[in-house]
């Protein structure tokens, strides 16, 4: 299980186009991925074309690369998809099965990063194709319906959206 890093003393953050050197020396050497990697990057795939088909195609970007510094030095995050309204920012994060990690990932690394960049309200959504019980036992807010979970109209910073395509 990869755990996310966690922002402390966040120095300053900007967007960057493509991996770093190093990143992409290592995904380009990276010969097979397991068919549940494989079928995640295609969830994520399909989750980011269904948002960029929602929203305006200029208003959703797909797996952004974010450079920062924080107490740790210079380091490299990739949010799912990133949508930029006028009003405010969407972060999703892309699961196959709904996780608890999704929501503490959106919330300890990614959500300072983008208060930083960009100076516009946040909204959380973690996207899943499967959901357990033991998920939906715990008070969460989750949609089965795209159009319910993505209106302008929300008063709610964290939901769960139950996507089958």
């Amino acid at each position: 299980m990869t755990k996310h890093h966690v922002i402390s003393g966040l120095k300053w953050a900007k967007f960057v186009e493509g991996p770093p050197p190093l990143i992409a020396k290592a995904q380009a050497s990276i010969k097979k991925l397991s068919k549940v990697q494989r079928d995640g990057l295609k969830f994520e795939d399909e989750v980011a074309m269904m948002l960029s088909n929602y929203f305006n195609e200029n208003s959703t970007k797909h797996g952004p690369w974010i450079q920062y510094e924080d107490s740790s030095g210079v380091r490299h995050a990739q949010p799912d998809v990133l949508i930029e309204l006028e009003n405010y920012i969407w972060i999703i994060e892309c699961k196959r099965t709904a996780r608890l990690k999704a929501e503490r990932q959106l919330r300890e690394l990614y959500v300072p990063l983008i208060e930083h960049i960009v100076n516009k309200p946040i909204r959380l959504l973690q996207v899943c194709k499967y959901l357990k019980p033991s998920y939906c036992k715990e008070d969460r807010l989750i949609f089965n319906d795209m159009h319910d979970a993505l209106q302008d109209e929300v008063d709610w910073e964290y939901a769960t959206l139950y996507y089958r395509s």
